[in-house]
C-alpha cells in the first residue's frame, strides 16, 4: 500500500510505504519449528486484474509459488461510491502444508511524523482491548518479530478465542 489519504484533506498522506515493500507477509514453521517467513515479493508469478462491476471496482492480485513452494496467496480489495470503506481480503492456497502462524495483510507502514503538532502522534495497539499510546517513538516499541504477534500468556494475551474478543485490524 504506497499512500492512503483522506477526502477531507487529499494532501496528508497516511502511508510511509516504498515500492517494494510487500503486499503482505506469511510467516510459518518449518520441520524443524523455526519461524520462516514468505511473502508477495518471493512469488514466481503475480497476475493483477482490476474488475469494475456492480457499482465499484476489484483489484485482485494473484501470487504463485511463493519462495518456489506450492502456496499461492491471492489478495482482493474491492471499493465502491456508496460505501465509504474498503473490503480487504486474502486468501492462501496452502498446497505446501505449511504450519502458518500468522498472516500481515495488507502491510503497512505508518510514518512516525504526520506533519501536526509535535507530540500530537498516536499508536492503537490492538491487543486485548487495545491501548492508545500517545506521541510514540521508535525506540519506544518492541522489535516487529514473530514472537512479538502470538497469542501467548508471556506476551500478555491469555484470553484471545474463544474468549475475549481483541481489537484487531
Amino acid at each position: 500500500l504506497l499512500s492512503l489519504r483522506s477526502r477531507a484533506i487529499p494532501e496528508q498522506e497516511f502511508v510511509g510505504g516504498r515500492a517494494d515493500d510487500p503486499a503482505f507477509v506469511l510467516q510459518f514453521l518449518d520441520a524443524a519449528n523455526s519461524y520462516r517467513q514468505l511473502s508477495s515479493t518471493d512469488a514466481a508469478q503475480v497476475e493483477v486484474q482490476v474488475r469494475d462491476a456492480e457499482g465499484g471496482t476489484t483489484l485482485v492480485a494473484c501470487y504463485r509459488q511463493l519462495g518456489g513452494l506450492p502456496i499461492d496467496v491471492t489478495c482482493s480489495v474491492r471499493a465502491t461510491e456508496q460505501d465509504r470503506f474498503s473490503h480487504w481480503s486474502l486468501t492462501v492456497d496452502n498446497r505446501a502444508g505449511l504450519r502458518i502462524t500468522d498472516v500481515q495483510f495488507p502491510f503497512l507502514v505508518v510514518p512516525y511524523d504526520l506533519g501536526g503538532a509535535p507530540g500530537s502522534e498516536a499508536l492503537l495497539r490492538p491487543l486485548n482491548h487495545g491501548s492508545l499510546l500517545r506521541a510514540p517513538r521508535p525506540q519506544d516499541l518492541e522489535p516487529d518479530w514473530p514472537q512479538a504477534w502470538q497469542l501467548l500468556p508471556e506476551n500478555g494475551d491469555n484470553m484471545h478465542y474463544p474468549g475475549l474478543t481483541v481489537a484487531q485490524f
